[in-house]
């Protein structure tokens, strides 16, 4: 059985003053580094408070007295050959609080409702996916997920992923068409564990071990969302569904 989570409280980043974060930094990591390995506290404090955002958030999660997981949201504005709005985040659980925890709801908030202020531009998430938990959990609240078992990504949207590729200084891993790159971030997990990943029946997960069979090393898959309307649509009817599913323990 999963431990209870007690207690939840969202940050704007952006308020902490330069004092208060270095503290705020040591106790996220410390939980960070329960989870992942490969990331030194530097690079993960560059991606918590990352300069090229013009604002973003974090969901802490605690139980009786410590914090046991996080979400952390960014927006971007990109302008390359094109003009993007770009949300991007990083998140991460203990393995004994996972199953039933408000990331994924908080995440597909922040992105709805950013989404929607800005109608009628190009709006995306992009994600470098080091974990097939990840892919699956986007796939089961959106319809449009880039790259896509069900579809062949068009070339409009590898152009956008190129040019997002270098903005966010992505490195590639492979061929350019294997949409991989190098991560560094390594989930912390049991042999048992990953063979019960290798072992899943579901389409998407399949899909992504194929795509990135190298995850365990700390290799990404670069996925991106268009925040489209419809897609926006999808998201909110599955998070209304899973809530009700979880209401009434269907």
């Amino acid at each position: 059985m999963n431990r209870q989570i007690n207690n939840h409280k969202t940050i704007k980043l952006d308020s902490l003053k330069e004092s208060q974060r270095t503290d705020f930094i040591d106790k996220l990591y410390f939980v960070n580094n329960k989870i992942f390995s490969g990331v030194d506290r530097q690079t993960f404090s560059s991606y918590i408070f990352n300069p090229k955002a013009t604002s973003q958030k974090v969901m802490l999660l605690y139980n009786e007295t410590a914090i046991i997981g996080y979400c952390a949201v960014h927006f971007f504005k990109v302008i390359a050959n094109n003009k993007y709005h770009v949300i991007r985040a990083e998140a991460g659980i203990l393995p004994e609080y996972r199953g039933n925890s408000p990331l994924s709801g908080f995440m597909f908030i922040e992105i709805f409702k950013y989404a929607l202020r800005h109608a009628f531009r190009n709006v995306y998430y992009l994600g470098t996916l080091v974990h097939p938990s990840s892919y699956h959990n986007f796939n089961k609240f959106c319809d449009l997920v880039y790259p896509s078992l069900n579809q062949e990504t068009p070339q409009i949207i590898i152009n956008q992923i190129n040019e997002l590729v270098q903005y966010f200084d992505i490195k590639r891993h492979g061929n350019v068409e294997d949409l991989t790159c190098d991560v560094g971030w390594c989930t912390r997990e049991e042999a048992d564990e990953q063979l019960r990943w290798q072992q899943r029946k579901e389409e998407d997960i399949k899909y992504y071990l194929r795509r990135n069979p190298a995850y365990k090393d700390g290799v990404g898959l670069i996925t991106i969302i268009p925040c489209t309307f419809i897609n926006l649509l999808s998201v909110l009817k599955n998070l209304f569904t899973a809530a009700y599913r979880d209401e009434n323990h269907i």
